[in-house]
């Protein structure tokens, strides 16, 4: 699996948006299997932030909204100017290769350390 590192930077205590395709073995887009979509927000030691939560599937993308614990800088991270978040998304496809075939895709953004914000 590799780790897609998105361009923008999120900002600590805001909403975060994130646009994720879905893409099969051939690089062509696909709709996963309705309901079989899952995601979670990680920080950089796997700690989970945002248990993994299910969406459901109509479009070979879907917008995934961040918000409240996920978007918190740590205690422990006050000293960093940002720290790294990681989005996991887990998919089933059928595709010519087989049904309820899986794919898992991460992203990595940054969370701005906004001073004063706890």
């Amino acid at each position: 699996m590799a780790t897609m590192l998105l361009d923008e930077m999120a900002k600590e205590g805001n909403t975060f948006a994130m646009t994720v395709d879905f893409i099969d073995e051939h690089g062509n887009s696909f709709t996963p299997n309705s309901s079989s979509i899952t995601w979670g927000i990680y920080d950089m030691y796997g700690s989970i932030l945002y248990s993994p939560s299910s969406a459901p599937a109509s479009a070979p993308s879907i917008d995934i909204v961040v918000d409240g614990p996920s978007m918190t800088i740590h205690r422990h991270e006050r000293k960093l100017h940002s720290v790294p978040r990681y989005l996991r998304v887990s998919a089933l496809y059928n595709s010519s290769l087989g049904t309820n075939l899986s794919v898992v895709s991460e992203y990595k953004f940054f969370l701005e350390n906004i001073k004063g914000v706890l």
